[in-house]
């Protein structure tokens, strides 16, 4: 007979993905899959105000925002639809399945991380890092599992609970750390497009700088 906490994690679980992934998906629905802000051009080109390349530079900004987003966008939705099939994989019981399906989404999640690792300074990425150090341990706690402090860890802990007495408490575990990455994969998506139209930005200032100091140079040089 199944054991009451098993039935409930498992009931759980399922619950939990069929809203959130309703919730994500919603998101993803309107205007095109949105799940991040489109670019405002108006917004952008004050930043370029009386450049005679401005439109030009508008569009490098835009372009490499959305670069940024598309490319999460794209991982954010896989892990979405991943979640939910672990969620269904844990209702079911069905362990194989999971373990085939986490295989599929951990090097997403490594991927993420790689990435909050390259841009540390961009907004969300301390969420992403601590997700995948010290909150780990928080999800397996309440699994009744050992603690980790790596994503391998991790892995290998829910992958060895699936057969232990509590397999849906351990693959439960799993589900949330997935669901968190999505929800906070979302945060830091933001911060990454912001981050590369920032590049830009800093681009353009470094060249009017560079202009202002050659035309400085040269009224310095037809007073001599």
């Amino acid at each position: 007979m199944m054991d009451v906490r098993e039935f409930l994690a498992r009931l759980w679980a399922a619950v939990v993905a069929v809203f959130f992934g309703a919730f994500v998906l919603s998101l993803a629905s309107t205007a095109h899959a949105r799940v991040f802000p489109e670019c405002n051009p108006a917004a952008e080109a004050a930043k370029f105000y009386g450049a005679e390349d401005a439109d030009a530079w508008v569009k490098r900004v835009c372009d490499a925002q959305e670069a940024a987003f598309q490319k999460w966008e794209n991982s954010l939705q896989a892990l979405d639809v991943g979640q939910q099939d672990l969620a269904m994989a844990t209702n079911a019981g069905n362990w194989q399945a999971y373990r085939d399906k986490w295989a599929e989404l951990l090097p997403v999640l490594k991927e993420l991380e790689a990435a909050a690792l390259a841009n540390r300074n961009a907004p969300g990425a301390a969420n992403i890092l601590s997700l995948y150090r010290n909150d780990l341990g928080l999800f397996l706690q309440n699994a009744g599992l050992a603690s980790a402090g790596s994503l391998d860890d991790f892995s290998a802990r829910i992958l060895a609970g699936l057969d232990g007495e509590r397999p849906a408490a351990a693959a439960t575990a799993g589900v949330n750390v997935v669901q968190q990455s999505v929800t906070r994969g979302i945060e830091f998506g933001k911060g990454v497009g912001t981050a590369e139209a920032d590049k830009v930005l800093a681009e353009y200032r470094g060249l009017q700088d560079q202009r202002r100091q050659e035309y400085q140079e040269r009224e310095k040089g037809s007073t001599v």
